[in-house]
């Protein structure tokens, strides 16, 4: 049977929306789920961390910053990783169709 997460987010937001927004700025969110994240990021000036984040950054001992949202580093570095990535991406196809412009012009002749 398929649950409404629509109808649960918005109820549920009626309480947790206004908590996270007067949660104080060295506070760690957590929310596991990815739907979860990405509504909280999208609704507030926060972003969430998975659990596993947390604990992996317990682990490798990273100190929070001593002002602003404890989060601010991974998402900075997570943003950093993403333009690399589209980055490269980029490259690949630029590449891709420069090889296929080339064949094409090959062949005419």
């Amino acid at each position: 049977m398929r649950r409404d997460t629509t109808f649960r987010w918005r109820s549920e937001s009626l309480e947790l929306l206004p908590a996270l927004r007067k949660a104080p700025a060295d506070s760690l969110i957590i929310a596991d789920g990815f739907s979860c994240r990405e509504q909280i990021a999208q609704s507030t000036d926060r972003q969430a961390m998975h659990l596993a984040d947390v604990i992996a950054m317990a682990l490798h001992d990273c100190s929070l910053p001593s002002e602003g949202h404890p989060e601010r580093q991974q998402v900075e570095r997570r943003k950093a990783e993403l333009e690399r990535s589209m980055k490269r991406a980029g490259l690949g196809v630029a590449g891709i169709a420069a090889g296929l412009a080339l064949l094409w012009s090959m062949r005419k002749r």
